[in-house]
């Protein structure tokens, strides 16, 4: 006697890679003592599979809540696979 059928097959799971590509509105507020708003647009490339990874840029436009006249554009990127890598220009 056979625990197992010879015509049937075990195989291995081994889930499929995904790929995104994805356009993002970045909106935020960061309260506290001196308060900021943002608004932005990015765009994010990852894959899902054994080892999620992915890339992504941005542009964004932050102003002080209380005072409008302080504004200012960010421009940034980075990189996540295991471990995250970001760069921020100001």
């Amino acid at each position: 006697m056979k625990a197992q059928e010879a015509g049937s097959t075990w195989e291995r799971y081994r889930p499929g890679v995904q790929l995104h590509d994805e356009l993002t509105l970045l909106v935020g507020h960061h309260q506290g003592t001196q308060g900021f708003a943002e608004l932005g647009i990015g765009r994010i490339m990852y894959a899902v599979g054994h080892i999620p990874a992915g890339v992504g840029y941005y542009l964004e436009s932050e102003v002080r809540v209380h005072r409008p006249e302080l504004f200012g554009v960010k421009v940034g990127a980075y990189e996540s696979g295991g471990f995250a890598v970001d760069a921020q220009l100001n």
